[in-house]
């Protein structure tokens, strides 16, 4: 990285949630650009392997990819899809999450629909 990348970097502000989920946790990180406005999201769970890393961060570019052009209605319909999908291997939580999917709804939808201030600067 350069200096004025670096420089820049450290005006960005970003969130981290973790979730409990049945491979461990789940940690959802979302970033939003000097003005406030969206940037990214990372997705990082503690599974072995490549694989839980890799669908992490497929899911992570997907996401940041709506959610950078979707207006609050597209976001709705987005997050609905990733609502209720199951693991045996997650035990209730005090989340109600229901799978590592079902704990990234849990997290976008805090951050996106239930603040009115970061869902207005999508």
């Amino acid at each position: 990285m350069t200096e004025n990348t670096l420089e820049l970097s450290r005006n960005y502000r970003s969130k981290t949630v973790c979730r409990p989920v049945g491979c461990g946790n789940i940690y959802v990180t979302i970033a939003y650009k000097p003005d406030g406005k969206f940037h990214f999201l990372k997705i990082i769970n503690e599974k072995e392997g490549q694989c839980g890393n890799s669908w992490g961060d497929s899911l992570s570019d997907i996401l940041t990819f709506v959610f950078r052009r979707a207006n609050k209605e597209e976001i709705k319909a987005v997050l609905k899809s990733l609502r209720g999908h199951f693991c045996n291997n997650v035990r209730p939580n005090k989340f109600s999450t229901k799978s590592c999917i079902d704990a990234i709804h849990s997290v976008l939808k805090e951050e996106f629909l239930n603040d009115t201030v970061h869902a207005e600067k999508l």
